[in-house]
């Protein structure tokens, strides 16, 4: 257990550094805030929290620091996955469906009340307790886990999958472009969550060993570190981190400040496409094929639109 909970801190500590290095970005650098970014801020929140919750060390399950850890545990996570649902669909509409990014209030309303309420009903059942080596749900609370945890992750699954092919379709088909990191998304979310699942399968035979606790903790813990590197690390937040490490002359400032001008002024589109990993400010080649791009997108939308 002491291994577990090593591990747990210190996977959880690089996950917060993280997280909070991205909102911390996306505050500071108004040229950061875009739509996409907005958003992206929401999941690295929810992640800090997270990281924030597992680092809380309680071993004893019946007293409050337990019950509260294990509170924040279930919500911070489960705001998270809910978040990341809401980035796909709002990528989908604004690139697919070419719709305006509408106010995040309804979105807070879903992405915090539906965690919230999934969070306090175990409380009706006092099912928060110890489990491996932080607080959560008891281990012999299957039946809520599959009701509280294994539903909603799933559900989220399939439905960022189908987000993420009907974007990778579009731009196959309007542009001839193939952007293989959409795919990362639900990869990343995957990875980071099938070690729960498989835990809460394994609970319905009582003669399986369950042999991956080390590993489920540690991607568990680094959850908010692989978010911000799939969701927070896009060529302009690496450049504002080279800007920090490397001093750069007055000449490349000018060129960086148009650059991140023409980056405002540009559609809704290609605030979307700049965590997808298209960069629109390499080179000269680069500004004509985005030029295609855009007509082909507008051409695109009025075809729709007729239909």
């Amino acid at each position: 257990m002491d291994q577990l909970i090593q591990i747990k801190v210190i996977c959880s500590s690089i996950s917060l550094f993280s997280s909070t290095t991205v909102a911390l970005l996306f505050l500071s650098n108004p040229k950061l805030r875009t739509p996409t970014f907005r958003l992206v801020l929401q999941l690295q929140i929810a992640d800090a929290l997270f990281a924030l919750a597992s680092i809380i060390n309680s071993n004893d399950d019946n007293n409050g620091l337990c019950v509260f850890q294990a509170f924040l545990v279930n919500y911070s996570r489960e705001s998270s996955i809910v978040w990341i649902g809401i980035f796909a669909y709002n990528m989908c509409a604004t690139i697919v469906d070419n719709q305006e990014l509408p106010g995040l209030l309804k979105f807070y309303v879903v992405a915090i009340g539906i965690p919230f309420i999934l969070s306090a009903y175990p409380f009706a059942w006092d099912a928060y307790g110890l489990n491996y080596s932080m607080c959560w749900l008891l281990p012999d609370s299957i039946a809520l886990m599959v009701v509280d945890y294994l539903v909603l992750c799933i559900g989220i699954l399939f439905y960022i999958i189908y987000f993420y092919i009907k974007i990778y379709n579009f731009l196959y088909n309007v542009t001839e472009m193939k952007s293989y990191k959409l795919f990362l998304y639900p990869l990343s979310f995957l990875l980071t969550q099938i070690w729960t699942m498989i835990d809460i399968f394994q609970k319905y035979d009582q003669y399986s060993t369950y042999a991956f606790k080390d590993v489920a903790v540690a991607f568990v813990s680094l959850q908010g570190f692989i978010n911000s590197l799939v969701y927070g690390l896009t060529p302009q937040v690496l450049e504002i981190i080279k800007s920090f490490c490397y001093s750069i002359n007055q000449k490349e400032q000018r060129e960086l400040q148009i650059a991140n001008q023409q980056d405002f002024d540009s559609s809704r589109q290609q605030s979307f496409i700049m965590p997808m990993g298209f960069d629109t400010r390499t080179s000269s080649d680069t500004s004509v094929q985005n030029g295609k791009f855009n007509q082909q997108l507008i051409s695109a939308v009025k075809q729709q639109q007729e239909l």
